[in-house]
């Protein structure tokens, strides 16, 4: 089974009890960022690129709070 990590920790309790409910039957469970928050990013948008735009980057300045929001999330599931 597949999550999105999803921006805000307040939505992760969304994905816990499917989670735990997919492990008990045997699944695989793995997640996956589909964007790290905007205001991360060069662009400052979650979208992904769009015609004529940049599809942004992590901003340097921002590498550890990204790490950091990640090993949260490992950690909360």
């Amino acid at each position: 089974m597949r999550l999105f990590i999803p921006i805000g920790e307040s939505s992760w309790s969304q994905s816990l009890s499917t989670a735990k409910l997919a492990k008990s039957m045997g699944l695989i469970v793995f997640a996956s960022p589909w964007s790290m928050p905007a205001e991360w990013k060069t662009n400052n948008s979650i979208n992904g690129k769009n015609e004529g735009e940049d599809a942004g980057h992590l901003k340097e300045e921002n590498y550890e709070d990204y790490a950091n929001y990640l090993n949260d999330y490992v950690t909360y599931m």
